[in-house]
């Protein structure tokens, strides 16, 4: 095996393994804040779906990754173990975009102080009906994940079973490219989190300038919520750098390419921007609070004993 290869994948089990690692911290982290708040705490609900969801996604991740490396027949063909899992990865994929946009909704409408009628009525009906937006979104989800499965059941002929393998039935390419195709149109609509970042961040920033403006013009030397708006919109900055980044180089890479074991071919970049993105979004999770973040392994330690 080239060195180059021994390498890589040596990166892809180190980050997926860091990954996996750093996100449960921030799930029992952020559990534990919301329990000790009598499950009250907006933020540490949602911060405790996204790390959750960021933990299932990179022990997902390597888990494909090294059963077709080491069990290379099931992704050499179409078959139902390609349409399951290329349905999971949407569901996941989804699921923990979305968390990352109610994260940024909710360091808009707790922070921001623009009198638009729109943004009055975000703050008092956001918060309140979070965990139904939390739902449905796992119900979005969880129809991207079961319905090319079901179209691919249906659609298998009966007489069509002499050709399945021991493990995953196989399928006709023309089957196949119509999964994809539905698939591929139904993961347009991750485009719908990006808008809500983009434009929670927008208005954080917008209103972020208006507060320094006033700071300005009265001559105040301090201002907290100045440095809360600061706060709030470096952090939305990189979540929504790293998910842009992280969706893109999945786009380019090709999810059949990246479960794959031709570690060679693939572009080096975008693997290393591809598998950096879990250990790096909870780093950028944990680190919020630089009050919390020191003691947050040790928290994690005793989480099992609380």
């Amino acid at each position: 095996m080239p060195a180059a290869e021994i390498g890589l994948v040596f990166f892809v089990i180190l980050s997926s393994c860091s990954g996996m690692f750093l996100n449960v911290l921030v799930a029992s982290s952020s559990f534990g804040a919301w329990r000790k708040d009598k499950f009250q705490t907006s933020q540490d609900l949602i911060v405790f779906f996204m790390g959750s969801s960021c933990a299932v996604f990179s022990g997902f991740q390597f888990l494909i990754d090294m059963s077709s490396y080491f069990w290379v027949s099931p992704f050499q063909g179409p078959n139902l173990c390609l349409i399951a899992i290329n349905s999971i990865y949407n569901f996941i994929v989804f699921f923990s975009i979305s968390m990352t946009a109610w994260l940024c909704v909710f360091y808009c409408v707790k922070i921001v102080s623009l009198n638009h009628h729109f943004l009055i009525a975000m703050k008092s009906g956001f918060l309140a009906n979070l965990p139904r937006l939390i739902a449905g979104t796992f119900f979005i989800s969880s129809v991207l994940l079961i319905v090319p499965i079901c179209v691919a059941f249906t659609s298998i002929p009966v007489e069509s079973a002499d050709n399945s393998t021991i493990y995953c039935q196989k399928v006709n390419h023309t089957l196949m490219d119509n999964v994809f195709f539905i698939t591929g149109k139904s993961t347009l609509i991750v485009v719908v989190p990006f808008l809500l970042i983009m434009l929670s961040l927008g208005t954080t920033v917008t209103s972020l300038v208006r507060h320094v403006r006033r700071i300005q013009i009265s001559s105040v030397l301090h201002n907290s919520n100045v440095q809360a708006h600061v706060k709030a919109a470096k952090i939305m900055t990189l979540l929504l750098i790293l998910n842009v980044s992280f969706y893109l180089s999945s786009v380019i890479l090709n999810w059949k390419v990246v479960i794959g074991n031709h570690f060679v071919n693939l572009i080096l970049v975008n693997v290393i921007i591809y598998y950096i993105f879990w250990p790096l979004q909870a780093l950028t999770l944990l680190f919020r609070n630089p009050n919390s973040s020191p003691v947050a392994f040790v928290c994690f330690c005793r989480w099992p004993s609380v």
